[in-house]
């Protein structure tokens, strides 16, 4: 599936990667049990402690639960799902095929709506959400990487970075330079002009990554995104998603992976299994 897109108007930005101010309120709750704390790859040991009163979460899930059928069979996907997150972080998802894990991030991303219980992102009750409130909660607030880079083969790079904004009514000329400062801070500003065609593995992801971002969410979700390319460029990929996560202090990168060794890059890994976190 493509990722949603959006765009918003308003002053060139500055060039660092970063979050705009929080659009919502949000209240605060302890982090999953069953996550573990890495080491953070920018100075020494990360501080993975709960999360003090005041202190703002990005995510909520309160005994979460998606079902599916499948003929007669009916499905549970998610199984009362409690978790909770806050910004500033490079958070990994793992666990077993067929544990939920993209389930989750489907449902953090508005994609999705549960069976039952809670799920609140950037202070936003998603499972509240008529179809034209989920689509403007996904234009404005969540930015999408997928494993297959989803770029239009027609457009150059800095015109698929921009599409979002384009798909909101802006000109592509008034998007154009905020799209290429993007390309330029995820080291791609000597291929602006370049059609996916003429791009790497990495460099059709990294695209991919400046698009998630022109749009300035609060929360960025990555479904496998190391998954389609070799071991050092998806290092390099993972290294820009850290820096999402970590400029700024705001944005929450939550990324889906089956891969340990791209898990063990993130700030915190989290372990769903059976649809609940183990």
């Amino acid at each position: 599936m493509p990722p949603p897109t959006s765009t918003t108007t308003g002053s060139r930005r500055s060039n660092s990667i970063r979050p705009g101010p929080p659009r919502y309120s949000r209240s605060s709750s302890p982090p999953a049990a069953g996550s573990t704390d890495r080491c953070s790859r920018f100075g020494g040991p990360a501080t993975i402690t709960p999360v003090a009163d005041g202190e703002q979460n990005l995510v909520e899930a309160i005994d979460l639960v998606r079902e599916y059928r499948l003929g007669e069979e009916r499905v549970r996907a998610l199984d009362g799902l409690d978790l909770s997150l806050a910004g500033g972080r490079f958070v990994s998802v793992v666990g077993p095929s067929g544990a939920g894990k993209s389930t989750l991030l489907h449902l953090m991303g508005a994609l999705d709506t549960p069976t039952s219980g809670t799920i609140r992102v950037a202070g936003v009750d998603l499972g509240s959400l008529d179809d034209a409130a989920a689509s403007e909660f996904r234009r404005t607030t969540v930015g999408f990487v997928f494993q297959f880079f989803n770029l239009v083969p027609t457009m150059s790079a800095w015109e698929n970075v921009a599409l979002p904004r384009l798909l909101d009514s802006q000109s592509l000329r008034k998007a154009k330079p905020r799209a290429i400062e993007l390309l330029e801070r995820v080291g791609l500003g000597d291929r602006v002009d370049h059609r996916p065609s003429e791009l790497s593995g990495g460099q059709m992801q990294r695209v991919a990554i400046a698009r998630s971002l022109i749009m300035e969410p609060a929360i960025l979700l990555a479904d496998e995104p190391t998954g389609n390319l070799d071991s050092a460029t998806g290092a390099s990929v993972l290294e820009l998603l850290s820096d999402v996560a970590h400029e700024g202090g705001d944005r929450l990168v939550v990324m889906v992976t089956h891969d340990p060794n791209a898990a063990s890059v993130a700030d915190q890994t989290i372990t769903v299994r059976d649809g609940k976190i183990a």
